[in-house]
């Protein structure tokens, strides 16, 4: 089911972008890295945006094909929000230095989308080892698993901090209102002994980390007079009181063409 959502919103989502532009897309296959310990998924996502940067950097843009690096689009999600952030930062050209605030210069991308990145093992972690601000020209983090499954144990699979120019907290960022109660899941996982907790209620775990994929395949079908946008706000409750000053200039519209042609602010900043 979660195999085949992917590649049902993955596949949509092309064929939108095909319909309506003249451009090419490049799916990355690794699953052969990823289907077994969460722990090894992880240290292959440094090789796999590795391969990423070097193929783009050796076919993409080289003399075969001359693409310009500001027209190339990188999408991921989960661990892929940071196999992207790895690729884009092996292009820049500019040594990563721990501490050091400078930012990359000819990054590979005008824009970065990061699908709810991953949360275990790069939440609170330096810069270099995560999907960071550096990485593109324009790199924008939607968030929608910032919850705690397990209170002072187990986060969400999802990142609560901001890792992007700018962080989109769907619904507040922890937990979506389509989605059912972890609670019954996690009972069942302490009673049976599931070794694998993405195995048991995967439905019911992973609905509020798939969630943003829902909400990219809207974005990009929704009609022109009805395009998703967030709003920039200090929290959620002050969202959903209203009580905040709408910027305009600093809105995020849910929509590819309207990232990259948007004339906001693109200082760190977090909108819901």
């Amino acid at each position: 089911m979660y195999e085949m959502f992917y590649k049902l919103s993955f596949k949509a989502i092309r064929e939108h972008f095909l319909k309506h532009k003249d451009c090419n897309f490049i799916f990355v296959d690794w699953s052969k890295g990823s289907v077994n310990h969460y722990w090894t998924a992880t240290a292959n996502t440094r090789i796999v945006g590795a391969e990423i940067a070097l193929f783009l950097q050796k076919v993409i843009v080289s003399k075969y094909f001359n693409v310009d690096k500001s027209q190339i689009h990188l999408l991921g999600h989960s661990l892929g929000s940071h196999i992207i952030g790895y690729a884009g930062q092996r292009l820049s050209g500019l040594r990563r230095l721990t501490g050091n605030n400078e930012e990359k210069r000819n990054a590979v991308c005008s824009i970065i989308p990061a699908l709810d990145p991953a949360d275990p093992f790069f939440e609170g972690g330096q810069p270099e080892i995560r999907i960071d601000p550096t990485d593109g020209d324009f790199v924008d983090a939607w968030h929608t698993d910032g919850r705690q499954l397990m209170p002072n144990l187990m986060n969400g699979l999802g990142m609560w901090d901001p890792v992007g120019h700018a962080d989109i907290y769907v619904n507040g960022g922890i937990s979506q209102p389509t989605c059912g109660s972890l609670k019954p899941a996690l009972v069942l996982f302490e009673t049976v002994g599931e070794k694998n907790p993405f195995h048991l209620g995967k439905d019911v775990i992973c609905c509020h980390h798939q969630y943003v994929l829902k909400l990219l395949a809207v974005s990009y079908f929704s009609s022109e007079n009805c395009i998703p946008v967030a709003y920039q706000c200090d929290t959620y409750s002050d969202f959903l009181r209203g009580a905040m000053t709408i910027n305009y200039s600093k809105c995020i519209y849910f929509r590819h063409e309207y990232l990259r042609s948007s004339k906001m602010d693109t200082k760190l900043l977090s909108a819901h």
